[in-house]
C-alpha cells in the first residue's frame, strides 16, 4: 500500500465485484494453491538452500523479531515485514507510535 489512509481503508473494503482482498503484508497468507508441481519443487529447493540463511537471521536479530522464514510473495525485494493476521499493519503502527511519541514531548 502506498498511502497511509489505504491501509486504515482496506480494514473497512473488504472485497470487490466479489472478490475478497487479502493482505500480502500478513503472514499467514498461502499461495501454493497457485502453484504447479515444478513450482513447488523449485520452492522447496529455495527453502533448503536458504535455511543457513534464514538460521542466522533468527539468531542475529533474536527476540526483536517473532519468526524469520523465506517468502515467495516477493519479486521486486528481498524481504518484507509482515504482521499476524489480526495484528495491526505496520504503516499503521508506525502512525500510532508518532502520535505517543508527540505526547511524550
Amino acid at each position: 500500500m502506498y498511502d497511509r489512509i489505504d491501509e486504515w481503508l482496506m480494514g473497512y473494503l473488504s472485497d470487490f465485484d466479489g472478490k475478497q482482498f487479502q493482505a500480502i503484508t500478513k503472514a499467514d497468507l498461502d499461495l501454493s494453491k497457485f502453484e504447479d508441481d515444478a513450482e513447488k519443487e523449485k520452492r522447496e529447493e529455495t527453502e533448503k538452500a536458504f535455511e543457513s540463511v534464514v538460521e542466522r537471521t533468527k539468531t542475529y536479530l533474536g527476540d526483536r523479531v517473532k519468526d524469520v522464514r523465506t517468502t515467495f510473495k516477493l519479486s521486486g525485494t528481498p524481504a518484507v515485514v509482515v504482521t499476524d493476521q489480526f495484528d495491526m499493519g505496520t504503516r499503521w503502527r508506525n502512525c500510532w507510535q508518532q502520535q505517543v511519541n508527540k505526547r511524550r514531548k
